[in-house]
């Protein structure tokens, strides 16, 4: 640890740290603390499962990516610290499933849980990703919605072609990228869309794989998780699940007799951080 000189004294700053993505808890902050950081991220919203079909006018569509999870800190100083603090973490988004019957269309992912630290902050968890039409009509084309503290990005939009990209996160995580789409008439294949980029890295997912941890503007933000690409000869590829509190990729579509759509990603789990200056 470094030294901080003030008034020709040496004072050290010593560090307690606790992490946790447990389900619920109790933080008790440490004697002679001076401030108290809380890091927190609510969990990302699973992607949509791609759709399977054979409509020759509009396509098959693959799934909707799902939203991040909101994300926040607070910093505290010591006249204002309590003796403890409890927190409440809802579990990550579930992916849905693709699609395996002839014309019908995949499951909904469902949405991330919240994260509560009574006094301090509630953060959303992301909304899901639906899942793909199985006649190219787009599932949804704003699969987030805005979170307290801090908003993950929307989910991209699935339709038949490329997959849409996953939004960027404001204060919060990126949207997973929807899975890409089918064109019947030609026999093109999408492929996947990119996660929306965390906060304002530059950075998105990658197509079809995971998405990259982002540096800034906080280490534990993350991108969202590319879609599945489409395929028209056999199965369809699943969306990556997202990191932490990113949202899942969409699946990709499939043709009707020929394979199966691709499952959504589970959105990425949320975490709670204490960081406590001795």
């Amino acid at each position: 640890m470094g030294s901080i000189i003030f008034s020709g004294k040496a004072t050290s700053t010593t560090q307690n740290i606790t992490f946790s993505q447990a389900a619920s808890g109790t933080y008790t902050v440490p004697a002679n603390t001076k401030s108290l950081e809380i890091y927190g991220g609510a969990a990302g919203g699973g992607g949509g499962g791609g759709g399977r079909g054979n409509n020759p006018t509009s396509g098959v569509c693959g799934g909707d990516g799902g939203a991040g999870g909101a994300m926040s800190y607070a910093r505290i100083a010591a006249p204002n610290l309590a003796a403890s603090y409890t927190w409440t973490l809802g579990a990550a988004g579930t992916g849905g499933a693709g699609a395996t019957v002839d014309g019908n269309g995949g499951a909904s992912g469902t949405a991330g849980g919240n994260l509560l630290v009574p006094g301090v902050f509630f953060l959303a968890g992301g909304n899901p990703g639906l899942g793909g039409s199985p006649t190219g009509v787009s599932g949804n084309t704003a699969a987030g919605t805005v979170g307290n503290l801090g908003s993950g990005g929307n989910g991209g939009a699935g339709f038949a072609g490329n997959g849409g990209p996953g939004a960027v996160g404001t204060s919060g995580n990126g949207g997973g990228g929807s899975g890409g789409g089918l064109v019947i008439t030609t026999g093109a294949v999408g492929n996947g869309g990119a996660g929306g980029a965390a906060g304002t890295a530059p950075a998105g997912g990658i197509a079809g794989g995971a998405a990259p941890q982002q540096p800034a503007p906080v280490a534990f933000m993350c991108a969202g998780s590319g879609g599945g690409a489409a395929n028209a000869t056999g199965n369809a590829q699943n969306g990556a699940a997202g990191l932490l509190s990113a949202g899942g990729g969409g699946g990709g579509a499939a043709k009707n007799a020929t394979g199966n759509g691709g499952a959504g990603g589970a959105g990425g789990p949320g975490f709670i951080l204490f960081v406590a200056s001795l």
